[in-house]
Parts: C-alpha cells; sequence; structure tokens
C-alpha cells in the first residue's frame, strides 16, 4: 500500500488530502511491481483534464500507464476545489512520487 506524506508548501495542508486520496487510489489499481518513481501530469485545456500517469522501473525506463478516465474528472474536481478555497486558479498539475510515499505537487 502506498502511503502519501505531504510535503507540498502553500496553504493549510488539508486543501491537498484529497489529491492525495485520489492518486493512492490511482497507483493501487494501476501500480506495477518494482517501480522507482510514478508520475502524473494533469494539463486543464478545452475544457478537459488531460492526465497521464507514467512509472519509471528500477532500470529508469518510464511506462505509461492507460488510466481510467473518471480519475481525469476527479483530478479536475480536486482543481476546482483547490481553486475555490485558495483563491489560486490551476490549470497544470504534476505529482512525482517515491515508493515510499513521499511526493513533490507543482500546481499552477
Amino acid at each position: 500500500m502506498v502511503i502519501l506524506s505531504v510535503t507540498y508548501k502553500g496553504s493549510h495542508n488539508r486543501t491537498v488530502a484529497p489529491l492525495e486520496k485520489i492518486v493512492t487510489e490511482l497507483l493501487l489499481l494501476r501500480g506495477q511491481k518494482s517501480w522507482r518513481q510514478a508520475s502524473i501530469k494533469s494539463i486543464y485545456s478545452c475544457g478537459m483534464m488531460i492526465t497521464t500517469l507514467s512509472l519509471t522501473n528500477k532500470f529508469g525506463r518510464k511506462n505509461i500507464v492507460e488510466i481510467p478516465t473518471e480519475y481525469c474528472q476527479k483530478i479536475n474536481e480536486f482543481r476546482l476545489g483547490f481553486s475555490q478555497i485558495t483563491g489560486r486558479s490551476v490549470a497544470n498539475l504534476t505529482i512525482v512520487i517515491s515508493p515510499k510515499g513521499v511526493y513533490e505537487l507543482t500546481m499552477y
């Protein structure tokens, strides 16, 4: 099981808790053995949230992993909620995760 710890610096950390849950579910659903890094990138464009998940294995090879469309919707709902709570508009979201659950979150 992947447990994510907060390293986001900004508003109160409770604002990113819903995203932690979404990412954990997605990695449990689509994660593969022996990954060293997972990267989720989401871009809001033309009314859609375009999201990719890539896993880097222990040899440094990146594999793009198909994700269910519902996770794009969940990330978009997080984006909208975060923007409403913080007053900051977010169009791009990148989260890089280690197998130990430590992550780096970038939103702009």
